[in-house]
């Protein structure tokens, strides 16, 4: 068995080759033609872009995670300004915190191991939680069950029994209730341990899962695990299960191979982070601004862009919705309408090396903001009428020392006198240990201050550089 593991961050890439040879292989990053066409299909058919696939090269987008094809794990970690382990920590706690999925504290430093894949340790985690759970007591719950008896149990059916036993005078056609471990969430945590059993990158982790399915004999087999997630409800004898439950449904929807005309097993446990960096952000505003009297409102559209008139008896139709990812509301200056709206957007600002940064210069088409960012947050700070904050990840090209970790980076007027509203970049640093609580109040506090500084300063901007 040849297991082959390759590590890369965003935005890199990875050879295509004919053919592999051994020894190569495992000095350089290189896949076959036949691995990348079975990545082209598992995207086909999951509708979801993870590579970039080219001729002679894979090229890796702003998916990080873990993606494996049979003996094959490729790792694509975040590009953040710091060591792998750091990196992979800040990840999930970034992925746990914005609710994308769930991850206890403990747990994350296991997870970020950099001697196995993410993929791995998230199963033989999993697995590790299932069995200490599962010893203290299985779910049992009374389940109603009726059948044609040879005994007594429960009560009698009377309609089923006549039909039933007409020449049958020794049998009761009876419904009984039935103290039993085969329920919803068993069949969902079985479901989830069987995805382990088949996981062939790690011989260690089917042995485990398969021991452990020993103890699920009483439990039946789920096909419909999502049939399964809908009837269950979490309630005083489920809700030490609560975690299990949760971890269970992100094997059965991110981890499950597409087992669909594919020759090998293909596995994914990737994340967006774009939806990572936006929902890690907006929790720990949340987070700092309600304790401060703010109301904050994620993927809200209050306003639009335009009308178009289908006809001249209807009503003119509202269209392209303004959807700010946050917007922040003080009640105590301003009523009904956004103190200042934050928008995320996971790209390096463009700071091109040994050259002079001038953001005055007038028609400058090297500024560090993508112009097509600009006009969403002009179309933003136009029709919502309030400051807008634009939150780009620090990195090390960018000309600032010793920042805090939120700070304003450039200041935009983008309107006359009429409507003086101003854009706002700024970064945040996430290269600190994000799992330490110490450390993630630092950054809620900055975070907060960020906001405040903006949300109530004069909307006019009088320099363009801060």
């Amino acid at each position: 068995m040849n297991l082959r593991r390759i590590t890369v961050p965003e935005y890199d890439t990875i050879s295509i080759v004919p053919s592999l040879d051994a020894v190569e292989t495992k000095k350089s990053k290189s896949i076959s033609e036949q691995e990348a066409k079975l990545v082209n299909a598992f995207q086909k058919r999951s509708g979801q872009t993870f590579f970039n696939i080219g001729l002679q090269m894979l090229a890796t987008t702003n998916w990080v995670g873990s993606f494996s094809i049979g003996y094959l794990c490729i790792d694509v970690i975040p590009k953040i300004d710091t060591e792998k382990p750091l990196a992979m920590k800040n990840l999930l706690q970034m992925v746990s915190a914005g609710g994308v999925e769930k991850f206890k504290h403990t747990d994350i430093s296991c997870l970020a191991k950099t001697d196995t894949p993410l993929i791995t340790a998230f199963l033989e985690l999993y697995i590790n939680n299932l069995r200490k759970e599962w010893i203290r007591g299985p779910i049992r719950r009374y389940v109603s069950e009726e059948a044609n008896r040879f005994f007594l149990k429960g009560k009698i059916i009377f309609s089923r029994h006549l039909r039933q036993n007409v020449f049958h005078h020794e049998r009761f056609f009876t419904a009984s209730d039935e103290f039993t471990a085969d329920n919803p969430v068993s069949r969902l945590l079985k479901a989830a341990l069987n995805v382990c059993r088949a996981y062939p990158l790690a011989p260690h982790v089917s042995t485990q899962a398969k021991k452990l399915l020993c103890l699920f004999d009483e439990v039946s087999d789920e096909r419909d695990a999502a049939k399964c997630l809908s009837e269950i409800t979490i309630d005083r004898t489920t809700f030490r299960f609560q975690y299990l439950i949760n971890l269970a449904k992100c094997v059965i929807e991110r981890v499950s191979p597409w087992k669909q005309s594919l020759k090998v097993p293909v596995y994914s446990l990737m994340f967006d982070m774009n939806e990572v960096f936006e929902k890690f952000v907006a929790a720990e505003l949340k987070r700092a601004l309600t304790e401060n009297g703010y109301k904050v409102i994620t993927q809200s559209a209050t306003r639009y862009l335009a009308t178009r008139d289908d006809s001249p008896q209807l009503k003119p139709k509202r269209v392209f919705w303004l959807k700010p990812d946050i917007s922040v509301f003080n009640p105590k200056v301003i009523q009904g309408r956004p103190a200042c709206l934050v928008d995320t957007k996971w790209k390096m600002l463009r700071i091109l090396e040994n050259e002079e940064f001038r953001p005055n210069k007038s028609g400058d088409s090297r500024e560090p903001v993508p112009q097509a960012d600009m006009y969403q947050m002009y179309a933003y700070a136009h029709k919502y009428k309030c400051p807008v904050i634009l939150i780009y990840p620090h990195h090390s090209g960018l000309p600032l020392q010793k920042q805090p970790l939120a700070s304003p980076f450039l200041k935009y007027d983008c309107g006359d006198e009429e409507e003086p509203y101003t854009i706002v970049v700024c970064t945040v640093d996430i290269t600190i240990d994000l799992v330490r609580a110490r450390e993630r109040e630092s950054f809620r506090w900055s975070l907060l201050k960020l906001v405040q500084d903006i949300g109530q300063a004069p909307s006019r901007a009088d320099e363009s550089h801060v």
